[in-house]
């Protein structure tokens, strides 16, 4: 399994003030990360590419007897012997053939020297232990050296702060990165970065980019972001500041680098601020990353907790539809009132009117506008975004006829017992004018002097014998228990058997339970006249079964 370099590993950013100011942007942090893991995952994945097929190698190294050979990338070995680079860089090496044979080298000391280069293991046949160290001798492999005196050494950060060196030196490098502008080149040991990005693996090992060249262009990426993101790759530092942490990012999504995504993704979350939340969210979601989700998370967190200073910014009109919709139905929305939501939306939809009034009737339907008042909703009907719109007009009219009724159960309530509400809301000179009863369209409703009851046989409910007689029902035709004729029934369940949470039926089931007790029972003493359970038994909860 292809591991990204510093997948794992961990680090720690060094904040480092260049600036006294408020502004965040002007800070600069130093991710320094684990130097150990870090060497070790792109030493892990330099060892996969060896064993597979010799994948990226440019050298061939065979033993004493030419009865073994191994793959082996170049720059591994100049670093770990300075005998072999060398030989390596010497005008005898004979690059055509890319074969170098070792002295006092047999099959098992070769893939023995193997296993210590890419994964600094030692064999545990101690048959080997004194050809390997004659060998790690005559080449100068110091820790290869010490290993074999049992010290424990594991060097592969050197070998990596070698490798830098060399680079540097531009020394056995193979590869040619250049920026997307085509302005700058950096020579580079093209193992090294395949080993650091699957995407680049990919690419520097295809047989087309061998055919053509060993020079790559890395698109949308500048050239100070080139030369940051390749000394990551060899030293495992960064310095992010706000000059380089999109490019760099943006670099660490496109080639799949994790590791540096992440600190990149912490530093712009130390920065979220209500003027560049929603930029901040853009970012996280360019390029549909993985690495990127948590940021993208707590962008839009931040919106909805600041979301009455974030609505006031500029940048609030490059929030996408869908964002918007999901922000302002979050019930975490952080707003003084629904008055606050609906301004967000005008203001967003007025950024592009002719592109974006579509959607102005979904996201009206978003706006809570029960929680607003009625002189709220008198403005919104005169709003011209309101007013452009049949629908949203319905919708704000038909909010206003709510809450106007609501207000009205509500002082007919305050104003005295609820019984009497009944007969105070046929009142019409109490009745909100859109309450009023209008003249029937329909002939069949009109409603006979001497019956009460309209044309088509039904009672007319304006009237109050025909109210007090049937008493009022809800929506779905049950009893409105509000109303006292109502009580004075027997209520009931959906399922047709007594609601026993009414004294007149929890009255019944003890009565009824007490004659069953005595005609079954006649020896046992008197039941209890308390409440009972469902079984008919009393229910010992209550005092008056408690007592004798």
């Amino acid at each position: 399994m292809f591991l990204a370099s510093g997948m794992d590993s961990k680090y720690s950013p060094l904040d480092l003030p260049v600036s006294e100011g408020k502004d965040m942007g002007e800070r600069r942090l130093i991710y320094s990360f684990g130097k150990e893991e870090h060497a070790r995952l792109l030493f892990n994945n330099l060892c996969e590419m060896q064993a597979k097929e010799g994948l990226l190698t440019d050298v061939v190294v065979r033993s004493t007897s030419k009865d073994h050979e191994e793959p082996f990338h170049s720059m591994l070995l100049a670093v770990c012997s300075p005998v072999i680079k060398q030989s390596l860089t010497g005008e005898h090496f004979d690059c055509t053939t890319g074969i170098i044979s070792l002295k006092d080298c047999t099959a098992e000391v070769l893939k023995a020297f193997r296993d210590f280069l890419y994964q600094a293991e030692f064999p545990q046949d101690e048959g080997l232990l004194y050809p390997l160290k004659a060998f790690a001798e005559r080449y100068g492999i110091d820790s290869l050296q010490k290993m074999c005196q049992g010290e424990e050494h594991k060097d592969q950060h050197r070998a990596l702060s070698q490798l830098y060196g060399m680079f540097q030196k531009s020394e056995l490098t193979t590869t040619l990165l250049e920026d997307g502008e085509g302005n700058t080149q950096f020579a580079v040991h093209g193992p090294l970065i395949a080993a650091a990005s699957p995407v680049l693996r990919q690419i520097l090992s295809n047989e087309l980019f061998s055919q053509e060249g060993t020079k790559y262009r890395l698109k949308e990426v500048s050239s100070s972001i080139l030369g940051d993101l390749i000394e990551y790759i060899y030293t495992g530092d960064i310095t992010l500041e706000k000059e380089n942490v999109v490019g760099l990012l943006n670099a660490a999504c496109r080639y799949e680098i994790p590791a540096l995504a992440r600190p990149c993704c912490d530093w712009l979350s130390l920065q979220l601020d209500s003027h560049n939340a929603v930029g901040i969210l853009w970012l996280a979601r360019k390029d549909e990353s993985i690495y990127t989700k948590d940021l993208e998370e707590e962008a839009k967190a931040f919106i909805i907790a600041h979301f009455r200073s974030v609505y006031e910014e500029d940048e609030f009109d490059e929030l996408e539809y869908e964002d918007l919709k999901e922000v302002i139905q979050h019930d975490d929305l952080c707003v003084e009132s629904e008055g606050d939501v609906f301004d967000a939306v005008a203001k967003w939809v007025e950024a592009d009117e002719d592109g974006r009034s579509p959607y102005m009737e979904v996201l009206l339907q978003c706006v809570r506008l029960s929680l607003t008042s009625l002189e709220f909703l008198d403005y919104l009907q005169e709003h011209p975004l309101i007013v452009k719109s049949a629908r949203c007009l319905e919708i704000v009219q038909n909010a206003r006829r709510k809450l106007a009724e609501a207000r009205f159960y509500q002082e007919a309530t305050d104003r005295g017992s609820f019984d009497s509400l009944q007969d105070a809301l046929f009142q019409t000179d109490d009745i909100p004018e859109e309450f009023q009863p209008t003249e029937p369209s329909n002939p069949d409703l009109e409603v006979s002097p001497r019956t009460g009851r309209r044309k088509n046989g039904k009672p007319d409910l304006r009237l109050k014998e025909n109210r007090r007689s049937l008493g009022l029902k809800k929506k779905d035709g049950s009893p409105d228990m509000r109303f006292k004729i109502n009580k004075e029934q027997r209520p009931l369940k959906k399922d047709g058997t007594p609601d026993r949470r009414f004294k007149v039926n929890k009255d019944a089931v003890t009565q009824a339970s007490s004659q069953k007790s005595s005609k079954s029972s006649p020896k046992e003493s008197t039941p209890s006249s308390g409440p009972v359970k469902k079984d008919g038994t009393p229910d010992m909860r209550f005092k008056v079964n408690k007592s004798p």
